[in-house]
């Protein structure tokens, strides 16, 4: 994954790559005519674990969504620093 620091484009290419996750929502396990109940349970655990990965995944595409705005505005503030640094602000 790219670096994101203050470069919104980087940050933009990050996004879209968590973005391309797809989990497939309703998928089901299904183990058919198993009557073990050790393949039984496997089952339900694995059913719980897509349903639990595909609101993980959810939440972590919210959160990547603020980062080209973050990215944005420490952009703003390296330029604001580097004016005061190349003398826009010399006293």
């Amino acid at each position: 994954m790219a670096k994101v620091a203050s470069n919104e484009s980087a940050a933009s290419n990050a996004v879209s790559g968590v973005n391309s996750v797809v989990a497939t929502n309703g998928e089901k396990v299904n183990l058919g005519g198993s009557n073990l109940s050790a393949m039984k349970s496997g089952e339900s655990v694995a059913n719980q674990m897509l349903s639990d990965l595909g609101i993980l995944l959810t939440n972590v595409k919210k959160q990547a969504a603020k980062f080209p705005k973050l990215a944005m505005i420490m952009s703003s503030e390296d330029a604001k620093d580097a004016s005061k640094i190349e003398g826009g602000n010399r006293r």
